[in-house]
């Protein structure tokens, strides 16, 4: 006899990584988002908000700032980290973006305008310009500091190079790389100015943060050129004051639940489908990068998350631009990006409850995750998605095409999944 299986929410849920962002791929509503974060932080007087985390890096004192010193890349990762967990607390969308400085756009305009413009197309206040700094810090700093932030940009032409950092990149040692690293970190802070130019006061200006995302992106990219390469052994367990991490703990991005991706389109997906319902295609719309700044493109992941693998075994076609397809529609349609396929457990076997996928009972609950944990897959569709952006389109289509081998079969399948996201790497 087999048994339905119940979802409930809990602990183990799988949740989407968070991808920080290239701020000039940015859509509308994502750099809304994180605006609307940035201005929540501001409006927060205690120790949950902008002006406390501002002050970590500089003044008031203590300094924590590692520069110059074997934790630099550490403890601004950790750093980072914290501070982009309490943007989520006022917009769960909301991650912090890099800023590129070795793009053609930086190479032409210098700053982005998303931390440039005054004001957005509705008239609101920009938060990203700039920011008012604390009477504590202004104190400490002396009778010449200032109130607030302000830059004095250098030519753009003086920024850092795409070959500056592929330089880096070929780095094999740990120390040498940060060391080298931190020399073309400290150029940018001095090509910006002003407040930024200057350890006390640059967190306070929202330009140091995306300067300081672009750094930890290099760090993660050198990370997946180097596998094998990485912090000395001395320096693992050191803690990274005031932060309750240690170096070991900043070691894995996606462990800390982040990565990075030029550009990042999601959709929800909401409902189920009806229990003993005959499992249809699905077709959704995933926007696509447009303007001059649409990277270039080295990979691009088509992610679901919350596949439900509770039933039947199937295997999913996926095709672009194509919401006709069917399970008879070949694979070497024009449309045809990839495939998935789910190991499916069958049903439930047990008593009643048996498979309801449930959390963590309390903290201390120290049993494994619950085996029907809802899965995530990618499908690699990098040329496909190259075609698309060649081609000029601005949003696709992307149809699931369940296939089973009998029709029998394909009414106890469990197409099922709650997000499917496009994220494309440089």
């Amino acid at each position: 006899m087999t048994m339905a299986i119940a979802r409930s929410a809990g602990a183990w849920e799988t949740a989407p990584l968070s991808f920080r962002k290239n701020v000039a791929m940015l859509r509308g509503p994502q750099l809304a988002a994180f605006r609307q974060a940035m201005t929540a932080s501001m409006g927060v007087s205690d120790d949950r908000g902008w002006q406390h985390w501002a002050g970590l890096h500089g003044l008031p004192l203590p300094m924590y700032c590692q520069h110059h010193t074997p934790l630099f890349l550490p403890w601004h990762r950790a750093y980072l980290y914290l501070f982009e967990l309490t943007l989520k607390e006022h917009e769960p969308t909301a991650s912090m973006p890099w800023w590129d400085w070795t793009s053609p756009q930086s190479h032409d305009v210098g700053l982005p305008p998303a931390y440039t413009e005054e004001s957005d197309a509705d008239g609101v206040d920009n938060p990203l310009v700039g920011s008012g700094i604390n009477r504590v810090a202004r104190e400490q700093g002396g009778e010449d500091s200032p109130r607030r932030t302000f830059r004095e940009p250098d030519d753009p032409a003086n920024l850092p190079t795409e070959a500056d950092v592929e330089a880096l990149l070929e780095l094999g040692d740990f120390s040498d790389f940060q060391d080298q690293l931190e020399q073309v970190h400290d150029a940018v802070h001095v090509w910006v100015g002003g407040t930024v130019g200057e350890i006390p006061f640059a967190a306070y200006d929202p330009i140091f943060w995306a300067h300081h995302v672009m750094v930890d992106r290099i760090w993660r990219l050198w990370q997946l050129r180097h596998p094998t390469a990485g912090v000395p052994a001395s320096l693992i367990d050191q803690a990274l004051p005031p932060f309750n991490l240690t170096v070991r703990e900043t070691l894995s991005v996606t462990a800390l639940g982040y990565d990075y991706a030029s550009f990042s389109s999601r959709t929800i997906v909401d409902g189920l489908p009806p229990e003993g319902a005959e499992v249809q295609p699905l077709s959704l719309r995933l926007e696509l990068p447009r303007g001059e700044d649409v990277p270039k493109i080295s990979r691009a992941d088509l992610t679901f998350y919350g596949l439900d693998h509770s039933t039947r075994s199937y295997r999913a076609r996926i095709f672009f631009d194509q919401p006709d397809a069917t399970p008879g529609t070949p694979t070497s349609s024009p449309g045809y990006a990839g495939s998935f396929s789910v190991l499916g457990h069958g049903g439930c076997f047990g008593d009643e409850g048996h498979c309801t996928v449930r959390g963590a009972v309390t903290a201390f609950d120290r049993r494994p995750p619950h085996q029907l944990v809802p899965a995530s897959r990618v499908v690699i569709c990098t040329e496909p998605v190259r075609r698309l952006i060649a081609d000029g389109h601005e949003v696709v289509t992307v149809t699931v095409v369940p296939t089973e081998r009998t029709a029998a079969s394909a009414r106890r399948m469990a197409l099922s999944f709650d997000q499917v996201s496009l994220h494309m790497y440089e």
